[in-house]
């Protein structure tokens, strides 16, 4: 097995609505320290070696590296498992599929919709956005919750001192 991490390039969310406290209700598993590898045998059959399953509480969350090798467990519960997956990655890379919203719902969105739902101006908006490309940040500066850059901070005070 090689051993050295890939970049961390994305994060999930899950929010549990299911109870998948025990071993054997759709709990997915995770095999520890995957990775910091590159290779691992990837049996058809069943889990990796080393798989644990993850175990949660409805309203419990994990927040889960995408680099980790992960597989799905049978379901062997009469309640249907019920979760929800966020996510979260840098803006510049995009997702696998294609998504295929019918277009009189996606005419129906307002522009932080549509920016949540990775349409943009152009392709180039997700390398070097201009401001139609990112309304959300547009909307949080006009509403004073986006967070000053530390150089703006910093400005202003190393001019203080330096006049001192």
């Amino acid at each position: 097995m090689k051993l050295h991490p890939r970049p961390r390039l994305s994060r999930k969310v899950f929010y549990w609505l299911s109870d998948v406290s025990e071993s054997g209700r759709g709990n997915f598993h995770i095999v520890p320290g995957s990775h910091l590898n590159d290779d691992l045998p990837r049996p058809t059959d069943h889990n990796p070696v080393g798989a644990i399953p993850v175990l949660a509480r409805p309203g419990d969350t994990v927040l889960f590296d995408q680099r980790l090798y992960y597989a799905r467990s049978p379901k062997h519960y009469a309640v249907v498992r019920k979760v929800l997956f966020y996510g979260y990655t840098y803006r510049w890379l995009r997702t696998k599929d294609d998504l295929t919203i019918p277009p009189d719902l996606l005419a129906a969105c307002d522009p932080i919709r549509k920016q949540l739902l990775w349409v943009g101006t152009n392709v180039n908006g997700l390398f070097s956005p201009k401001d139609e490309d990112v309304p959300l940040k547009v909307w949080l500066e006009e509403q004073g919750l986006m967070r000053r850059r530390r150089a703006e901070v910093a400005e202003p005070v190393l001019a203080r001192q330096l006049s001192l």
